[in-house]
């Protein structure tokens, strides 16, 4: 079922660069999934960020740097 679906959605063509290798592109059916889903996606951004201030946002993204960067010391 899987291979049939991707099968509907994205299409090969060959690459004009580079004969060697296929560009991968969607189909009808796959743009119009990927509109649909990035409007559900600007959706669901629009319901989390309800009543968060832009200050929280950059409270946010300092904490959540420093965690990233804890994990990635604590790996060396």
């Amino acid at each position: 079922m899987t291979s049939e679906l991707i099968i509907h959605l994205i299409t090969k063509i060959p690459n004009p660069g580079d004969n060697r290798s296929q560009l991968l592109l969607l189909t009808q059916d796959g743009e119009r999934i990927q509109a649909s889903l990035a409007k559900l996606t600007k959706r669901a951004e629009q319901v989390m960020m309800d009543g968060i201030t832009e200050a929280d946002m950059q409270t946010f993204y300092a904490v959540a740097q420093k965690m990233a960067k804890n994990l990635e010391e604590s790996h060396t």
